[in-house]
Parts: C-alpha cells; sequence; structure tokens
C-alpha cells in the first residue's frame, strides 16, 4: 500500500492550483543489506509558504504518522529562504527490505539473476504527475553497479534523470559491502615502514658512540680524573674535546692517546 505517497512527491497535488513547485529533487540511495535511504527537496517560493505553510506542515506530519506505521524513519525539515527567496522542504526516508520500499513509495524493486550476478531491477513513475506541477524534477539513483539504463550515467554506480516524466528504468549489481582488504592492506604497509624507523633508529644510537673494554676499578687512558669504569663510551677526546673517529689511536688534533 503506498500510503506515504502523498507525502512523497504528491503531496504538492494537494494544493494544486495554489502552490508552485520550483523544483523537486529526490536521491535513492540503496545499500547491502536492503538498506534504502531517500531524500526528497520539494522547492517552493517563500510567499507561497507564507499562505500554505501550515496545511504543507499539517501534510507532512500526517505522512510522518503513516511511515512509522510501515516501519519507514520520517524527518522532515526546512531551509532557506535562498537569494531567490524559495523555500525548500527537505524530507528523508530510511527502511530496511527492498519489499517495504516497492510497498510503501513509487519505487519497484525486483530482485533478479544475469548469468550468475544477482541484480536489481528498478523502475518508477513517479513523475508522470508531476509534469507541469514542479518546474524542474531530477532523480538521482545509487547502488550497485549499473548495468543498464535509460537515465544518465554519472558514475559506475550511479544513475541520474533530469525532468524525465516518463519510466525511470535501470538494472544494477545487487549493492555490495566495500571490500576491507585493500585497508587492511595499507594498514599493514604502514606498521611495518614504523617498525623498520624505529629499528634503524635504534641500531643508529648504539653506532653513534663506541665502548671501550676497561677492567673494573681502572681508569680511561689519559683521563686526567681517574673515572673508575668496567665499560666506557667516548666520542670526544678527553684533553681538547675534538672528536674521535676510531676505537684506537691517538686524537688528530692534540695527540693525546685514546
Amino acid at each position: 500500500m503506498k500510503r506515504i505517497l502523498c507525502g512523497f512527491v504528491f503531496m504538492s497535488l494537494l494544493l494544486a492550483g495554489c502552490v508552485t513547485l520550483i523544483a523537486t529533487n529526490c536521491t535513492l540511495k540503496l545499500s547491502p543489506g536492503e538498506i534504502w535511504n531517500l531524500k526528497l527537496e520539494l522547492m517552493i517560493p517563500d510567499s507561497d509558504v507564507a499562505l500554505y505553510g501550515g496545511e504543507i506542515a499539517q501534510s507532512l506530519s500526517e505522512q510522518e504518522q503513516y511511515a512509522g506505521d510501515e516501519n519507514v524513519e520520517f524527518t522532515w525539515e526546512t531551509t532557506g529562504p535562498d537569494r531567490d527567496g524559495n523555500i525548500s522542504y527537505i524530507i528523508t526516508m530510511k527502511g530496511k527490505g527492498f519489499d517495504l520500499l516497492s510497498e510503501t513509495l513509487p519505487f519497484y524493486i525486483n530482485p533478479n539473476e544475469v548469468g550468475r550476478k544477482k541484480v536489481l531491477e528498478f523502475h518508477s513513475d513517479m513523475y508522470s504527475s508531476a509534469e507541469g506541477i514542479s518546474q524542474t524534477t531530477s532523480f538521482v539513483l545509487t547502488g550497485g553497479k549499473i548495468i543498464s539504463t535509460n537515465g544518465t550515467r554519472v558514475n559506475s554506480k550511479t544513475v541520474r534523470w533530469d525532468n524525465h516524466y516518463d519510466d525511470m528504468e535501470a538494472v544494477m549489481e545487487y549493492p555490495k559491502a566495500g571490500n576491507p582488504l585493500p585497508y587492511l592492506a595499507a594498514l599493514g604497509a604502514i606498521g611495518i615502514l614504523v617498525l623498520v624507523i624505529v629499528l634503524y633508529a635504534r641500531s643508529r644510537r648504539k653506532t653513534s658512540s663506541f665502548e671501550y673494554p676497561g677492567q673494573p676499578g681502572s681508569s680511561y687512558p689519559g683521563d686526567p680524573y681517574g673515572q673508575p669504569s668496567g665499560t666506557f663510551k667516548k666520542k670526544f677526546c678527553t684533553i681538547c674535546g675534538a672528536k674521535l673517529k676510531s676505537r684506537s689511536g691517538d686524537c688528530p688534533h692534540c695527540g693525546n692517546p685514546s
């Protein structure tokens, strides 16, 4: 039973001859798990809203109640006016089950198979009665990969109809969940890169200084202070402070034995 039809595009027919529809824009998204999300925008001059806004709000409130009875989430809001003085009524509907979508709204979704592929056959005549009522119309369908359509392809998964008052038709592959493997591979590559950087940094710290293997209680050769050491780490001459280049040999600057 398409009881929500009135609250959809044909809400305007309740006020035919009274309210001018500047534009009617609709987007239907089909997702894995038979989740669907619909967004409808009805653009009306603010002068008409001032006269008939109460009736429009009452009609939408009634449709919200009907939608709840059909297990459809229904919300609406207004935006504007825009620079041309138009108010937009934004209607959002969400539900689960393509059968529910076909039963409550003017869309027909038929699951089928083409070869071994599971597909959805879509068609709708929702704008067949809107000609002459709405100055412009648009409808966007997005979901699985588009196989065929009488609309304009926007990309591989999206098709659009503009000012199309006949049946809108499309066949698409069944919507699939995104493949997580590319994201997991990217995270793994980042983890390996971080590990390599950490190991390289540690190896650089170890080789930035060298050890002098002394005896417990002995002093480092050339150390005037006789500091006790079991193992000394030294990078600079204790006499002149020049940088030492090897583990053994004299200081290249002052000749002090290192």
